[in-house]
């Protein structure tokens, strides 16, 4: 009886390039000199940098399926902002809340298209808006 051979299946790879997400940046430059400004302890910022270099290795979709109290994100309305708001677009009705630090502190801001503007970062609980 003659040997069956087998042709090995031929695969063709498509040479189209595809395109990562682009990465969550940050932008401070409405960022309000409220909460944070009073902070003394180092461990804050050392905790917020932490989380600034993580949420950096993050696209906008892993964000918003992330845990809100993690690495997620939750709206805020306006509204429930205590200080005054200055500089920030009339079109933005909510801002995004991100966690700042591993104890939950809130960096308050909004999404410009990649770009995450920080508008408040609040150190104390309640400085920037009631919990």
């Amino acid at each position: 009886m003659a040997a069956i051979k087998k042709t090995p299946k031929v695969l063709t790879v498509s040479r189209q390039r595809v395109e990562e997400p682009p990465k969550v940046t940050f932008g401070f430059e409405k960022l309000h000199n409220v909460s944070w400004t009073d902070e003394k302890d180092v461990r804050f910022f050392k905790d917020f940098m932490s989380h600034l270099q993580k949420f950096s290795a993050m696209t906008w979709q892993a964000i918003y399926s992330a845990p809100r109290h993690g690495l997620g994100t939750e709206t805020l309305p306006l509204s429930s902002i205590k200080p005054q708001i200055i500089g920030i677009p009339n079109e933005i009705q909510k801002f995004l809340v991100l966690r700042a630090t591993g104890d939950n502190h809130p960096m308050v801001g909004y999404r410009d298209k990649d770009t995450f503007q920080v508008v408040f970062l609040e150190a104390e609980f309640g400085d920037v808006y009631k919990h």
